[in-house]
């Protein structure tokens, strides 16, 4: 039992569904979990596209909005109403922030995957023959910053005679029908 402040998160942590070996309770709390999270990954999607919409649309439109240049839009949207002229501008620039979030959090979550891989391979290194290892991931997407770390990694497997398999274990993820 925690006492400490800090733990009370914990208190708030609700099951799906409490342990039961009864399959279509358990298909519904996998298909609760899923539904919610393609719902956030929907909305944000929807939100990214609204942003585009505002700013311009097309990237040499957001840039030279990012740029200052505001020259290019009419003084109404697309349904007859008044533009705010910050309006574009600032969509650019909150399309601007998601993107560098973006980025900053695939190099985060990539940087002790790829430090965890590179430990696995130099931990087979004293194993005869060629190894294997397959690592289950639901996404990985690697940046331009992570790109030695990376190289890194080929060059200790290619020492260790080890061979990475990545599996999408999200598999191919489509619209869910409503």
């Amino acid at each position: 039992m925690c006492i400490s402040p800090s733990c009370e998160w914990l208190q708030k942590l609700v099951p799906l569904q409490e342990f039961t070996n009864d399959g279509p309770a358990l298909h519904k709390a996998i298909d609760k979990f899923i539904g919610s999270k393609i719902n956030m990954q929907t909305q944000a999607q929807q939100v990214e596209s609204r942003l585009r919409n505002m700013a311009g649309g097309d990237y040499a439109t957001q840039q030279a909005v990012l740029s200052g240049d505001t020259s290019g839009f009419n003084s109404t949207d697309a349904h007859g109403a008044p533009t705010n002229p910050t309006a574009a501008p600032m969509a650019a620039l909150l399309l601007n922030i998601i993107t560098t979030a973006t980025i900053d959090a695939n190099e985060v979550q990539g940087r002790p995957i790829l430090a965890a891989l590179r430990a696995a391979a130099d931990q087979q290194k004293g194993l005869p023959g060629r190894k294997t290892i397959v690592y289950f991931t639901e996404g990985w997407n690697l940046t331009y910053a992570l790109k030695d770390q990376f190289q890194a990694l080929i060059s200790a497997a290619n020492r260790a005679n080890v061979s990475f398999y990545i599996v999408d274990a999200g598999g191919l993820v489509t619209g869910r029908a409503q």
